[in-house]
């Protein structure tokens, strides 16, 4: 198996509780991702990622229910999961999505998996900060192992390795994804944290009758919005990405550099 998507994902969210549950077209968020995941060819495997603790429950019921594949771990060790999940099914590729991002682009996807496979890297790395394209990521299955083995730093049980990849990504196989311009902005913001956005997102879908994920479609969408429903509220920096910001990183740590072709 080459390529396994985990959608990693719990019910005991502290600003929005049981939000990968809330339904957009009359089916739960998670449900919208884990079929449009299950689209695309060069997936093998789609599995949720979720806890044995009892507030996901409900969570693991409704997996059964719609007949998705599922796995169950620890609540705060989110990295273990993932590396429990590599250890049963042993992939070459592991695509890491949130349960709070259904605005997936199978196209930018299939993009990070075909020239992961084709120049055999362990990461990608984002040329600008300032991107909405977030909710889905892509490592090799060794970088992870090495993450969950040698780092000591508590955030990335959470993180799934993100410190200990940008502490170390000197010495990994890292292809450098180019953002394409129209990409480039912090006034949108496509994940669901709170209640707006979830509102947001919701509208954003079902008003403009959005079936397939198009992000030049999507962009072009929310720069008409004469309401701006889909700017990005102004909000403290969090501390992640103030310690981020501490991690220097330069072009000689990349090994391939491409523009992202959507």
């Amino acid at each position: 198996m080459q390529v396994i998507a985990i959608i990693q994902a719990r019910m005991s969210s502290t600003r929005l509780p049981g939000k990968v549950l809330l339904k957009i077209k009359n089916k739960a968020i998670l449900e919208h991702i884990y079929q449009n995941l299950k689209k695309l060819k060069l997936i093998d495997k789609v599995i949720v990622a979720t806890s044995t603790n009892k507030t996901d429950e409900r969570l693991v019921n409704f997996c059964k229910k719609k007949k998705m594949d599922y796995c169950i771990g620890s609540l705060k060790n989110v990295l273990k999961r993932f590396v429990d999940i590599i250890k049963i099914y042993k992939p070459k590729f592991i695509i890491r999505v949130t349960a709070d991002s259904p605005i997936i682009d199978l196209k930018v996807l299939n993009f990070y998996i075909k020239n992961m496979k084709k120049f055999n890297m362990d990461c990608i790395f984002f040329s600008h900060k300032t991107t909405f394209l977030t909710g889905y990521d892509i490592f090799s299955s060794d970088l992870l192992k090495k993450a969950i083995k040698n780092s000591s730093d508590a955030r990335d049980k959470e993180h799934v390795g993100s410190f200990y990849i940008r502490k170390n990504i000197n010495k990994f196989k890292t292809l450098k994804i180019v953002i394409p311009e129209f990409l480039r902005s912090s006034k949108y913001k496509l994940s669901i944290d709170t209640f707006e956005d979830y509102t947001n997102i919701k509208n954003l879908i079902e008003l403009n009758k959005i079936s397939k994920i198009n992000l030049t479609k999507i962009v072009k969408i929310m720069k008409k919005n004469k309401y701006n429903f889909f700017k990005h509220k102004n909000e403290n920096e969090s501390l992640d990405n103030k310690n981020f910001k501490k991690i220097k990183i330069n072009k000689r740590m990349f090994s391939k550099q491409l523009l992202l072709k959507i």
